[in-house]
């Protein structure tokens, strides 16, 4: 895996690098070398950046779905300008992060890699729709409240995966809602400005549970089932006061096939684990002395829950009336609030993961920047974490071997989203040399079609077509069999869009397929082009996927 984050000024010089050793390659009539670099090998910590387009990773939450391969929600809204600054191109397909008449808003964004170590940036939720022929992965709900949404407001984030379905929950400034998709369908948990950070969980029976808590004398944590359309709200237990950092978030994770909800009562400075049995909640305070920045995840009938005390991290192990508690580390400067975005002050946040191996993960900030540290019970050990100073609002996943481990965070001065992955990295390339660049006049080549056989199938997968030159017949209409590989939720949908060249694409384009959310097969029937030529076609979702279409007369 690799990312790639730079100033424009040195990525031009880059390019103006690249134009020249291709020049003197072909001048010199050789061929480029091709060599390979290579990371130490060994378990290692390897950062990158999913996102940094805007303003965007604020309250990031991570989960790993059926292959292993993590997806990530998060908070988006535009870059703050200085005086100066010129803005950063945001690429066709981008999330909108602006309502309609171009005032600045936030969206509910949402990240994935694929199999193939390509990221796919897309949205669960923004503040208008998507203008046709502009489709945005993931393929967002618009929500006009999004529009009022400010960095300030936008309390937390949660996702679960359950087969190719995402569950995203979000609190913002008009209470905590819900959405599933690809295709987002989203809708309110409950409208309200008082509540926090939310957590989710889908049950066995494939249905969502969703808890936070909501501000008050006594603030309540709330559990909400879904029951076809509607919700139902059961109060679970009441906090001390709503002091600072009120209200608090809320932790949700499923112990054997109960509900375990843990919230830090920031007055009283208890930690609460509620759960359920049959229908019956009972609540216990499971430690003490605790500052907040609590996190919980479970594995079988294990749970552990991060959490911060007055002389450093900590973690409590075990279950409901049962439980072991060791601290992981001290923690450096914690300094109360961490600044995020020059507007925003986020609380220090933990975050814990169990793998199917019994080992635990947590994540902490302090003033140092992030961490993490692993272990079974006893002994946690602290794993080296370049790269990660200044991040806040930790998040981490683990596949279920634990040979994967992924740590996400929000990196305030840059306004990017962070991840950082610990796994094996023999033999993994960390840079990988492209292809000796070739001199085509156009993509397909200029041999498309001159054999003058007909070839209408292609297969879309990744970011690439294959075969990149169709060749149909002037005057007739044909069929384009159309095979999109991507299953859904990896990389997004594919389409073929023709035009007479790739400026006149977006203006005037001959003929627009719709989108297919593989895996899939579907015939697009093209009418007929009466004009010999050479046209140009591509993907909307991924315009960098291009080819020729030879259309021959006789």
């Amino acid at each position: 895996m690799a990312a790639s984050h730079g100033h424009p000024a040195t990525r031009g010089r880059l390019t103006a690098a690249l134009v020249s050793l291709v020049l003197l390659t072909a001048a010199c009539g050789g061929a480029l070398p091709t060599p390979e670099v290579k990371g130490p090998e060994g378990r290692q910590f390897v950062p990158m950046v999913p996102d940094s387009i805007d303003n965007v990773g604020i309250a990031p939450s991570i989960t790993v779905d059926g292959q292993g391969l993590p997806s990530i929600s998060y908070f988006g809204f535009p870059a703050k300008l200085a005086e100066g600054d010129i803005p950063v191109s945001r690429p066709v397909g981008s999330p909108f992060l602006q309502t309609e008449d171009g005032t600045n808003a936030g969206a509910v964004l949402l990240t994935s890699l694929s199999p193939e170590q390509i990221w796919t940036r897309g949205a669960v939720a923004q503040p208008r729709e998507s203008p046709p022929g502009v489709p945005v992965p993931f393929e967002p709900a618009a929500d006009p409240s999004l529009a009022t949404l400010t960095p300030a407001k936008a309390k937390g984030t949660d996702i679960a995966i359950t087969g190719t379905d995402i569950h995203a929950v979000w609190t913002g400034n008009t209470g905590v809602w819900y959405g599933v998709g690809p295709s987002f369908e989203i809708g309110p948990v409950e409208k309200t400005p008082e509540a926090g950070a939310p957590s989710i969980v889908v049950s066995g029976a494939g249905a969502p549970i969703v808890a936070y808590t909501v501000a008050g004398t006594r603030p309540e944590v709330r559990v909400a089932e879904r029951s076809g359309d509607r919700w139902r709200i059961t109060p679970v237990t009441t906090l001390s006061a709503c002091g600072r950092e009120c209200p608090p978030a809320t932790y949700l994770a499923l112990l054997g096939d109960e509900p375990l909800v843990v919230v830090a009562d920031p007055s009283s400075g208890e930690l609460i684990a509620a759960h359920r049995r049959g229908g019956t909640w009972a609540t216990e305070v499971v430690a003490s002395d605790v500052t907040g920045g609590a996190s919980l995840a479970t594995a079988g009938d294990t749970a552990a829950i991060s959490f911060y005390t007055g002389s450093g991290v900590s973690v409590a192990t075990g279950g409901p009336g049962s439980w072991s508690i060791e601290e992981v580390a001290p923690v450096a400067k914690t300094g109360g609030e961490q600044a995020s975005a020059g507007t925003v002050q986020t609380p220090p946040g933990t975050g814990v993961a169990v793998d199917g191996q019994g080992t635990i993960w947590v994540a902490w900030q302090d003033g140092e920047g992030v961490h993490l540290a692993s272990g079974a019970k006893g002994k946690m050990d602290e794993i080296e974490t370049p790269d990660t100073g200044g991040g806040v609002s930790p998040t981490v996943a683990a596949t279920e071997d634990g040979a994967s481990v992924y740590l996400a965070w929000y990196d305030p001065e840059e306004g990017d989203l962070r991840l950082g992955t610990y796994a094996e990295l023999t033999d993994l390339k960390i840079g990988v040399p492209s292809p000796a660049p070739k001199v085509v006049t156009a993509p397909g080549g200029a041999t498309c079609g001159k054999d003058k056989k007909p070839v209408l199938s292609i297969v879309a997968q990744g970011t690439a077509f294959d075969p990149t030159c169709l060749v149909a017949p002037a005057g007739d209409p044909f069929t384009i069999e159309f095979d999109d590989k991507d299953p859904v939720g990896t990389v997004g949908s594919h389409n073929i869009v023709i035009a007479k060249d790739e400026a006149s694409i977006s203006t005037n384009p001959i003929f627009r397929g719709d989108l297919v959310s593989g895996p899939d097969t579907v015939e697009y029937k093209v009418p007929a082009i009466d004009e010999a030529g050479s046209y140009f076609f591509h993907c909307e979702v991924h315009p960098s996927m291009t080819g020729t279409l030879a259309v021959i007369g006789g």
